[in-house]
């Protein structure tokens, strides 16, 4: 067996050597990635080998595959990656490694990746044309980007004339969902990078962005936070080892093998494990109970199951929990009610109500799933608490998932699973930063820490009165203007939840969002540098692109053209004439095929940064090589390509009015920090996570100069597996290590933490 760069060639003799090795190397998770090189190396070449892994310098990173957050050590000889192993050190994957991870210096070292920026001279566009790619400087790829940018948005409006009462007034704002400019992209990027690419393209005056969650785990958000308050995984992987049943609705065995290790121990300690899956896979081998069922029935099943709960085995209901944490013992004016589970009044008896036709026969006609296994599933996740429910794509994937995902919720409650460690429900996401690009909005619905832009003017006419009720701290610089009143609550409950995140970003993005001067918010002008309206999601902005709506595409480290469903639409879409298509990639993809200018990307070993685990830690990994040939890191894309966009005569809709509203943008792009710490990934986690001045609400508190200066205040970087006290202890929350939001809150809603 020889190596020639990274292909492994193989004799048929060697071949059948390594088959023979299989069984044991699968039975060993720690195996190094190496172990196929290190097979048939003599004893000459192995000590040479283990000679440069001693001399390499090793680095902490954070595997780049499923969102489990493991650790990963990385070895540097020469500036290059030569090995990839599990980080010893780390609470989750404590040095093991899945295949997935074992395969990642193919990933770092692979020959085929892009490696300087190349530009399209085929003016046709379509699957069997070639682009005729020729290569050229990132200092002419970033002018012609920032060219068409700018040609793109001097047609989308800024000024607008109002009709208040008798008087016409001229207010300056941007509809979000009418830019010509799109950004789709990515989970794979750092919270810092993804932030950033959220902080241009809505400093462009465009709220048409997304990426790859709203096509996964999207319905999970609309569930868990109109059900819990957050749309997260509510516990984390460790706490698995407190669970005393599990209902998976997945294959995390496959899938997110270092959770399953904590499921196993779990298991080892009694815990049972029920299995729901139309498929007999590998997870399924592990459990207890195992019954398969139509697929898409999700929602019938967990409705049965809390028909069995209300109506046939009471006893489980936690009471004490339902009438303290839950609005189940309200009625519908919010009058608590004493008699709650049997007074017809209550929002208890409505869920009752809701539930009475899902029988157990009801289910099996509904799923194929067999009533008396219903039975038996619900018997043994009742009794054995605290149990917790896992899931992923199998649920989420169809047209009720959330109706599906809630009732998983709505359960949970009712067996007071939520809040404590071992409980939850326990959203399983699949790409290693999804959860970060998700809190950071890369969704046209949201501008920041799941916070809405305004949906409209009168939002903003509101927001300039929450700001005059407090003038200094609001900085709404009006005294004795109109103080606002709310009488409805929803308002009141929106505005309170919102206007913090606008008030900041206002600070942190050198914005301005009210209405001018301010005195009178319902008759004055409105000037609004933030994006006004929702944005198209992903499917519809795809159509806009067919319908010549887009003119600009930055697509960053996603596929469309392979991931996105109606694969034809959207390779049509980016065939049309007129889109110019801007691609960032390790590799030239399926949709890069159709990309005016492709730019090359880095791997996580080239760059610094945070990314947040599906359970909501906040990590840091570290820069352990520099990338290839011409490849630029991500940050310094996102940095440079603003500032040739501002230099080519972008205003903003503030600097378009005649008004002066004392703010710049180019005073805190891409940070209010850069004078102090430079254009770095610690610049940008400090303008995220400042205990005050925050921009992301989540992660308020991440960043703490105070606290640990050492780290540059950055709690992301702690690596600390020690136990803070005997709670920390016996429940593994390692809260030491790294952060997690909020509040460096491990088991969320749990109050005793």
């Amino acid at each position: 067996m020889s190596a020639h760069g990274n292909v492994v060639k193989t004799s048929r003799r060697d071949f059948l050597r390594l088959c023979a090795t299989i069984p044991s190397v699968l039975a060993f998770p720690k195996t190094r990635s190496s172990v196929l090189g290190s097979i048939a190396l003599s004893p000459t070449r192995g000590q040479e080998k283990m000679a440069l892994y001693k001399m390499g310098r090793r680095t902490p990173s954070i595997c780049v595959y499923c969102a489990g957050g493991c650790g990963v050590v990385l070895t540097e000889v020469g500036g290059k990656i030569i090995e990839v192993e599990g980080d010893p050190y780390h609470p989750i994957n404590q040095g093991s490694t899945c295949s997935k991870l074992a395969a990642y210096i193919q990933l770092i070292n692979n020959e085929n990746r892009l490696t300087r920026p190349m530009m399209r001279t085929n003016p046709r566009k379509g699957v069997n044309e070639d682009p005729g790619w020729t290569y050229i400087s990132w200092d002419n790829a970033l002018q012609i980007i920032a060219e068409k940018v700018v040609e793109a948005i001097d047609g989308h409006t800024a000024s607008h004339e109002e009709v208040l009462g008798n008087s016409v007034v001229q207010s300056y704002y941007r509809i979000g969902k009418d830019s010509p400019v799109m950004w789709h992209g990515s989970s794979y990027w750092s919270n810092e990078e993804c932030y950033l690419g959220k902080k241009l393209i809505s400093l462009l005056g465009s709220t048409n962005v997304e990426h790859q969650a709203r096509k996964c785990h999207a319905s999970t958000v609309a569930a868990l936070a109109n059900t819990f308050g957050f749309g997260a995984m509510t516990n984390h992987i460790v706490d698995a080892k407190n669970s005393k049943c599990f209902l998976i609705m997945s294959n995390p065995v496959e899938s997110h093998t270092m959770e399953f290790k904590w499921v196993l121990e779990a298991k080892a300690n009694g815990a049972k494990i029920i299995n729901l899956d139309p498929r007999y896979t590998r997870t399924s081998s592990k459990a207890d109970i195992y019954v398969k069922y139509r697929s898409g029935a999700e929602a019938a099943i967990f409705l049965g199951l809390i028909h069995l709960l209300v109506y046939e085995m009471p006893q489980y209901i936690d009471q004490g929990f339902v009438e303290t944490r839950t609005n189940a013992p309200y009625d519908m004016d919010g009058n608590l009610l004493a008699d709650w589970m049997t007074n017809p009044s209550s929002l208890f008896s409505k869920l009752k109500s809701l539930v009475v036709e899902y029988t157990p026969d009801e289910v099996e006609r509904i799923s194929g799933l067999p009533s008396n296994k219903l039975w038996e599933i619900a018997e043994t996740f009742f009794s054995n608490k605290p149990s917790n429910i896992y899931y992923a794509m199998g649920t989420t994937q169809h047209t009720n998932a959330t109706q599906a995902i809630r009732s998983q919720a709505i359960l949970q409650l009712l067996l007071g699973n939520m809040g404590v460690p071992g409980g939850g429900v326990n959203a399983l996401r699949g790409i290693s930063n999804v959860q970060g690009s998700t809190d950071m909005n890369l969704l046209s619905h949201l501008i920041m820490g799941y916070r809405a832009p305004p949906r409209n003017t009168q939002d903003v006419r509101r927001y300039q009165k929450w700001k005059n009720t407090d003038p200094v701290t609001r900085q709404g610089g009006v005294e004795g203007g109109v103080t606002y009143s709310p009488a409805d609550k929803i308002e009141e409950r929106w505005d309170a939840r919102h206007f913090g995140t606008w008030l900041n970003l206002e600070r942190n993005w050198g914005m301005h969002v009210g209405t001018i001067p301010g005195l009178d918010p319902d008759n004055e002008p409105i000037v609004s540098d933030m994006p006004i309206g929702n944005g198209n999601a992903t499917t519809q902005l795809f159509r806009a692109m067919l319908e010549g709506k887009i003119k600009v595409a930055i697509i960053v480290g996603e596929n469309n053209a392979v991931s996105n469903a109606n694969s034809n639409m959207i390779r049509e879409a980016l065939s049309k004439p007129g889109v110019f298509t801007v691609v960032n990639e390790l590799f030239d993809t399926e949709t890069a095929h159709f990309a005016d200018i492709v730019l090359p990307g880095t791997t996580r070993a080239e760059r610094s940064g945070s990314v947040t685990n599906t359970g909501r830690w906040i990590q840091w990994f570290w820069k352990a090589v520099e990338p290839p040939g011409e490849c630029k890191d991500e940050l310094w894309f996102c940095s440079q390509l603003f500032k040739r966009i501002r230099n080519l005569g972008h205003k903003m809709p503030s600097e378009l009015s005649p008004y002066d509203v004392s703010k710049s943008v180019d005073a805190t792009w891409p940070t209010p920090y850069t004078m102090e710490l430079g254009e770095t990934p610690e610049a940008v986690y400090k303008e995220i996570g400042h205990p005050t001045l925050w921009s992301n609400v989540l992660y308020r508190g991440s960043w703490n100069g105070s606290l640990r200066p050492d780290l540059d205040g950055i709690l992301a970087k702690r690596r600390d597996p020690r136990p803070i006290n005997q709670q920390d202890e016996q429940y593994g929350f390692y809260k030491n290590w790294a952060f997690s939001w909020m509040d460096n809150q491990r088991v969320l809603y749990n109050i005793n933490e």
